[in-house]
């Protein structure tokens, strides 16, 4: 949690809370994620309303602006539905035995669609989600294929004839909602049938993209029992497990799946209270990563350099020569 204190009626942040350990600062910077850090907010009761030098913050007031604010949420936060990204990601991690070069597998990324219509490719798949009458797989409007053991050039020594390849592809929050409150590795026969069906649909795209792995990889069983043992029948000199946007909360504290932050709609780039500035509340408190620039690795990087350069103007000074 993120520690405040009030001194004299002003309300400033102490430090932050990790593991009972209280670790204070005179800047706090939160890099998780706007719904997160109004989350933190709160204190030690997560249900607790916000204190009253915060109920006016520019910032809160935004992420819960034309919404009903409940406690139903994983992350007590309801960010209204012009900021909120309507897309969430689910990952396939697999790891199977085999030489990279033998294999001929690549360095590069692949990206696979069905068809070049991106907009009709995302419109038949949500309009498949909220269709629960139907169970006829719709194609993936997009899937990423990567391996990561092929482009770490020491993996091969750690780890030899072993490899690691990751498997991605869009999925909607709503069709894994009603089991956010169940335990994880324990939400249920049917959410367990639900990733099953996403993890045989996955590795058949995986499979038809690089069909000389279909011998290391059997797709029509699973490696290990959802209770993590293994069956006498079964595989075991491969590896399959996929994460929804239910794992992606639980493991990255994200909010409804989103793993690239608040939706990049026009009105989240045009507001003041998602710039890497200090929250007006609270002054030495700076939001920063993701949702104060764009979204991926580049736009978290950049948004750490402006919020960086706000709490200390030397920064730019020092690095700004360097980016010319």
């Amino acid at each position: 949690r993120i520690v405040l204190e009030d001194g004299n009626g002003r309300l400033r942040v102490r430090g932050v809370e990790v593991k009972g350990k209280i670790i204070t600062a005179n800047i706090v910077v939160s890099s998780v994620g706007a719904p997160l850090t109004c989350h933190l907010l709160r204190g030690e009761d997560a249900k607790a309303p916000y204190p009253p030098q915060l109920q006016r913050e520019p910032l809160l007031q935004l992420l819960n602006s034309n919404t009903q604010n409940n406690d139903n949420d994983n992350s007590s936060v309801q960010v209204n539905e012009q900021l909120r990204s309507h897309t969430s990601l689910m990952s396939l991690f697999i790891g199977f035995e085999g030489d990279a070069e033998q294999l001929n597998l690549p360095k590069h990324n692949r990206w696979v669609f069905p068809t070049w219509d991106h907009t009709a490719n995302f419109q038949r798949y949500d309009a498949q989600s909220k269709d629960s009458s139907t169970d006829a797989p719709v194609p993936f409007p997009a899937v990423f294929i990567s391996f990561s053991s092929v482009k770490d050039p020491t993996f091969s020594k750690r780890y030899p004839n072993q490899q690691v390849a990751l498997v991605i592809a869009p999925c909607s929050y709503d069709e894994v909602e009603s089991f956010k409150d169940q335990r994880v590795k324990h939400r249920g026969t049917k959410y367990d049938a639900l990733k099953s069906r996403w993890e045989d649909q996955l590795t058949r795209v995986f499979l038809h993209e690089f069909p000389q792995l279909k011998p290391l990889i059997n797709s029509t069983i699973t490696p290990k029992d959802r209770s993590g043992t293994h069956s006498p029948t079964t595989v075991v000199d491969h590896f399959q497990e996929v994460g929804t946007a239910l794992t992606n909360d639980y493991y990255l504290g994200t909010y409804r799946g989103a793993v690239y932050g608040l939706g990049h709609t026009p009105q989240r780039f045009a507001e003041y209270a998602l710039q890497p500035k200090p929250m007006k509340s609270l002054p030495n408190m700076y939001l920063t990563g993701q949702d104060v620039v764009t979204c991926g690795i580049t736009g978290a990087m950049m948004g750490g350099y402006l919020t960086a350069c706000q709490i200390s103007r030397g920064v730019a000074l020092t690095v700004g020569p360097l980016m010319v």
